[in-house]
């Protein structure tokens, strides 16, 4: 009876710690269920543009056809968790064109290398940017130089953001360019003759061509004769140029000067014009 009664206690035993054992396990379950259904880290990104180009009583960057500009863009993170796999595209404002990158900066890690290509809209990736902490700021800072269109008018600068992880975007505002109506002077001079005799006359042509998009003011034409050269007279004064002061230089000038006329810019293809002829 002893024996029986002594099994009996220890089957017992062994029956209770197999369910001490498994509540435990219940509990560390419900532990992890629990920590899982706690906040989710998320990346929250921020654009920021700017541009060194003068801005004007509209906030508008203001210049010339065909000019230079330096556009920057900030990516933020202000979210809790990081934004992996970020590929950055600049939509570049048609007719402009990706010049050169000047600096690439900011805390992000870049985990593959993707550079511009020779045309279209530059893109780069690989990057990471790190969750912000309450004293650093995370970012992405990119800066490169762009060369303006050739057709006058307001442009807006956008940007194309792809991430591997689910991001929130925050676009910002667009940079906002405006190309002015410039003017864009073309200068040649031709000899009507290949040789002269000593003592003799040459024919001089100086073309004035107005390529750009405004008219030109006060054009003056000035000449440097080769040396034993002197100016005689003015036989011609072509082209749809408009003369708002007559100032010819005199017979026997070393530097003959004529002033003053008003080039149209283009129109239609065909370019403001002004033709002397003089010997």
């Amino acid at each position: 009876m002893r024996m029986e009664h002594s099994t009996i206690q220890i089957r017992d035993g062994r029956e209770r710690r197999g369910r001490v054992g498994a509540g435990l396990i219940l509990l560390l379950r419900s532990a992890i269920a629990l920590a899982g259904c706690g906040a989710a880290s998320s990346s929250r990104l921020v654009i920021t543009q700017s541009t060194d180009v003068t801005s004007g009583p509209d906030h508008k960057g203001h210049l010339a056809p065909g000019a230079f500009a330096g556009i920057t863009l900030s990516i933020r993170n202000t979210g809790t968790g990081p934004a992996r796999g970020l590929t950055i595209e600049d939509v570049l404002p048609a007719g402009f064109r990706y010049y050169e990158l000047t600096t690439l900066g900011g805390n992000a890690i870049r985990t593959a290398v993707s550079d511009p290509a020779a045309s279209g809209n530059p893109r780069w990736g690989t990057f990471t940017i790190p969750a912000g902490t309450a004293t650093r700021e995370s970012a992405l800072v990119i800066s490169f130089k762009v060369q303006a269109a050739s057709k006058p008018g307001d442009y807006q600068n956008h940007i194309k953001v792809v991430s591997s992880t689910a991001v929130e975007l925050d676009q910002g505002d667009p940079v906002a360019l405006v190309i002015e109506p410039r003017p864009a002077l073309n200068l040649t001079t031709a000899a009507t003759t290949a040789q002269v005799n000593t003592g003799g006359t040459a024919t001089y042509v100086v073309s004035v061509a107005n390529v750009g998009s405004a008219t030109a003011k006060g054009v003056a034409v000035s000449v440097s004769l080769p040396p034993g050269f002197l100016y005689q007279a003015t036989s011609a004064y072509e082209g749809n140029s408009s003369r708002t002061q007559s100032v010819d230089p005199p017979a026997g000038s070393l530097l003959p000067v004529w002033s003053s006329w008003y080039v149209p810019g283009s129109a239609n293809g065909s370019p403001g014009s002004l033709r002397l002829t003089f010997q």
